[in-house]
């Protein structure tokens, strides 16, 4: 998987490009959606985790003229805000099945392996976790689900990964 920075939409925002290997006979798959700009380093280092592998990316933005609320309140979600991705949606559904029984699923194992990298993206003065997993929640779990969880202004100090 690849990101790209298009280009500026507003004084804060950047277009990204997630580009996806599929079946190695298929075109490449690709998700546009637009983040804060102080993020989209982030979401270039979990591109690097995720490089080269067959994922489905999903993400819904207010910025893209959509609004996505948390089911059941009024308040929008991290998607809305483009501070969060799912990753193979349609196989890591939320859900509240045990880390054992998703473990039995035949793709959760990689997703596993990246999400522990993925979570483990810091900032660099002050070395605060840049994303959330949704595996990690202590209520229903969300499998698929990243979302950043830094303030924007330690995302300005830049990131890297431990």
């Amino acid at each position: 998987m690849a990101i790209q920075v298009l280009g500026a939409r507003g004084s804060d925002l950047a277009t990204i490009t997630f580009v996806t290997k599929g079946d190695p006979a298929a075109q490449l798959k690709t998700m546009r959606t637009t983040v804060p700009r102080a993020s989209a380093p982030a979401f270039r280092l979990m591109s690097d985790i995720l490089g080269g592998e067959d994922y489905n990316v999903f993400s819904c933005t207010a910025f893209a003229g959509t609004s996505r609320k948390i089911a059941g309140t009024n308040t929008y979600s991290a998607h809305a805000w483009g501070l969060a991705i799912d990753i193979n949606p349609g196989v890591n559904e939320c859900c509240n099945t045990s880390l054992q029984t998703w473990f039995a699923r035949a793709t959760s194992q990689d997703l596993y392996n990246a999400a522990q990298k993925i979570i483990s993206i810091r900032t660099n003065t002050s070395n605060v976790r840049v994303f959330g997993w949704g595996g990690n929640w202590r209520t229903k779990k969300d499998w698929m689900h990243f979302e950043v969880v830094c303030t924007r202004a330690q995302m300005l100090e830049g990131v890297h990964t431990q």
